[in-house]
C-alpha cells in the first residue's frame, strides 16, 4: 500500500463473476489518527450498499456512490448489534409481565381466600380480655399519682423533645444527553462537526474549537463536560492561551474533522517556556 501522500491505493477484491459484467470503482477516504487522509479506490462487480471497512459508515448517511470520494466515518454500533438489543429489550418486557401479572393473580387469590373466611380474625379469649380490663386498671392509676407541676411543664418537655429534622441526602440523576455526549468526547478520536451538533450539550464547541475560540471553550454551559478527561485536558490548556489570538481556523475548508488529541498537543507547545 502506498504511503500516506494523497495518492489513491486501489483496494483489489475477488470478483469471480462473468468477464462481461460490468465493473464498478467507489472511491473512499479515511480520517488517520496523525489527521491526514487515506484514500483508496474498492473496485467491484455489484452495486455497494455499504461501506467496504467494517465498524465505518459512509458520511452521508447513505450507501456509498460513484461520482465522489466517499467519507467514511467511525461507527462500531452496526445494525446486528442494534437488532439484539431490541430484541434482548423484549424479552425483558415480556417477562417482567409475566411476572407482574403472576404477583397480582396471587394477592387477588389471598384477597378471595381471605374474604370468604371472615372466621380467620384474630379472638379475642376471656383471659385475654381480663388481662386487658387490668390493664387499663393499671394505666388509670397511675395516671391519677401524677403530681400538678409535672402537667404544667408537659408543653415545654414536648418542645425540647421533639426530634431534629432529618436530612434527606438528593442524588442527581445523570442527564442521558449530557453522559451521551461525554461519551462521544471520551470515545472518539476524530471529533466531527455534524455528529457534535447531534449532542445538544456539544453545540458550538467544534466551531470554538476550530477557531481558537478558548473562551467560548471555558463557557460555563461547558462545565457539565467534565467527566470526559479529554475535554478537560483541553480545558486547561485552552486557559493558558486565552490571550493569544489566531486569524484562520486549524482545518481547511470543507474539512468538519479535528483529531483531537494532536491538536491538544500543538496547543501544549505554545505554553512550553523556551529553553
Amino acid at each position: 500500500m502506498d504511503t500516506i501522500d494523497n495518492k489513491v491505493t486501489e483496494v483489489t477484491s475477488d470478483t469471480s463473476a462473468n468477464p462481461e459484467t460490468e465493473m464498478f470503482a467507489y472511491n473512499f477516504r479515511v480520517k488517520l489518527e496523525n489527521g491526514e487522509d487515506l484514500k483508496f479506490r474498492v473496485p467491484s462487480n455489484v452495486i455497494m450498499m455499504d461501506s467496504p471497512l467494517k465498524g465505518y459508515k459512509s458520511a452521508n448517511g447513505t450507501r456509498p456512490m460513484l461520482d465522489t470520494t466517499n467519507r467514511l466515518v467511525y461507527s462500531p454500533l452496526d445494525t446486528t448489534i442494534l437488532r439484539r438489543m431490541l430484541i434482548l429489550c423484549g424479552v425483558s418486557l415480556l417477562v417482567g409481565l409475566i411476572i407482574g401479572a403472576g404477583v397480582m393473580f396471587s394477592i387477588g387469590k389471598v384477597s378471595t381466600i381471605f374474604d370468604q373466611n371472615p372466621g380467620a380474625q384474630t379472638v379475642v379469649t376471656e383471659q385475654e380480655e381480663e388481662q386487658t380490663v387490668e390493664e387499663v386498671a393499671d394505666v388509670k392509676e397511675t395516671k391519677e399519682e401524677v403530681v400538678a407541676p409535672v402537667e404544667a411543664n408537659a408543653d415545654s418537655a414536648k418542645a425540647e423533645e421533639k426530634p431534629a429534622a432529618e436530612l434527606v441526602k438528593v442524588t442527581a440523576v445523570p442527564d442521558a444527553k449530557v453522559v451521551a455526549a461525554v461519551k462521544y468526547l471520551e470515545e472518539t478520536p476524530v471529533w466531527n462537526k455534524a455528529a457534535m451538533e447531534e449532542h445538544a450539550p456539544l453545540k458550538g464547541l467544534w466551531d470554538a474549537i476550530n477557531t481558537r475560540s478558548f473562551k467560548k471553550i471555558l463557557d460555563k454551559k461547558y462545565d457539565v463536560l467534565t467527566g470526559s478527561a479529554k475535554f478537560k485536558q483541553l480545558r486547561a490548556v485552552a486557559k493558558q492561551l486565552t490571550s493569544k489570538t489566531w486569524t484562520s481556523n486549524y482545518t481547511s475548508p470543507g474539512d468538519e474533522d479535528i483529531t483531537i488529541e494532536p491538536y491538544i498537543k500543538k496547543l501544549e507547545a505554545l505554553t512550553t517556556p523556551a529553553n
